[in-house]
Order: C-alpha cells, then sequence, then structure tokens
C-alpha cells in the first residue's frame, strides 16, 4: 500500500508498508503495550524525469577538442540537457571544450559539480545556447567541405595510377 503525502518540500514523500519498501531512507517503530507498527518513509528524487545524457571526456590524445565540442553539440539537438565530464586530467579538456563552445555562445552552463571521491572530477551541465543551430550547420558544412576533398583526394590517387 502506498500513500502519498504533499508536503511544503519540493521533494515528494511517500509513506508505505515495511515489506512494499524498496529503499528506505528512514524507519520509525512506535510501541504501545498491545502493538507495535512500523512506518517507513521514502524520499525520492522526481523519477518522472528522463536521464540526462552524460559525455565522459578522455584524456587521451586521439580525440580533440572538436570531436567533444561537435559531440556536445549533436546531443543538445534532441537533449534540453548535456553533461560533461571529466576525471583527473581529462578536466583540462572539459574545461577547452565548455570555454570554446561557450565563447561562440553554442551553449549556456547551468551547472558546475566538482568531486574528490575517488578521484577528481568535473561535470558541468549544459543547454543550448543562441548560436546552437549555427553552430550545426557550420559544423555539417565542415564534416561535407571534409568529404569533398577525401574524395577529391581519392580521385586525384586513382588518376595517378
Amino acid at each position: 500500500m502506498s500513500v502519498e503525502t504533499q508536503t511544503s518540500s519540493p521533494i515528494p514523500v511517500t509513506t508505505t508498508s515495511p515489506t512494499t519498501a524498496t529503499s528506505p531512507i528512514a524507519t520509525a517503530t512506535a510501541t504501545s503495550p498491545t502493538t507495535t507498527t512500523t512506518t517507513t518513509t521514502t524520499i525520492t528524487d522526481n523519477t518522472n524525469k528522463p536521464e540526462i545524457k552524460k559525455i565522459k571526456v578522455s584524456a587521451e590524445k586521439t580525440k580533440n577538442l572538436y570531436y567533444f565540442s561537435d559531440l556536445t553539440a549533436r546531443y543538445l539537438d534532441t537533449e534540453e540537457f548535456v553533461n560533461i565530464s571529466g576525471l583527473g586530467e581529462a578536466i583540462a579538456k572539459v574545461v577547452t571544450t565548455i570555454d570554446y563552445l561557450k565563447s561562440k555562445d553554442v551553449i549556456k552552463v547551468e551547472k558546475i559539480h566538482t568531486d574528490s571521491v575517488p578521484s577528481v572530477e568535473l561535470m558541468v551541465k549544459v543547454s543550448k545556447g543562441p548560436k546552437h543551430q549555427e553552430y550545426i550547420k557550420s559544423m555539417d558544412e565542415r564534416k561535407s567541405r571534409s568529404q569533398l576533398n577525401e574524395e577529391a583526394a581519392n580521385a586525384s590517387n586513382n588518376s595517378d595510377e
């Protein structure tokens, strides 16, 4: 049996019987001479919210600034928010990516979170900026130019043979 109660808190509180509780946070027991009643209160964050996509930036050299910038812009095409995170040495790449996109007004920084357990982590929550669509168009043009240059190089190599 689950009863939803309204409180002044923005977090909904659900009261359940102890046999149906999945993740109790607090349990209170009231004892009288003849009966024992146990009430379990579970505080849950709004579970109807969709999960935010997360881009995990790595410190490896094969993926550059443009890779993570383009990936962030693509994710923001379909998502309201994107988390960009990095551990240890990758933090510098996260900061550079955020700074690059923010300077071009592609993103707005919503929240910055740091953590040091078990290792140093930086997580930045971003949303679309005013020039997001322009960046997507320029990114598509850049990719199509790159493909045309590749095809021209391949045709040149085939004619030399």
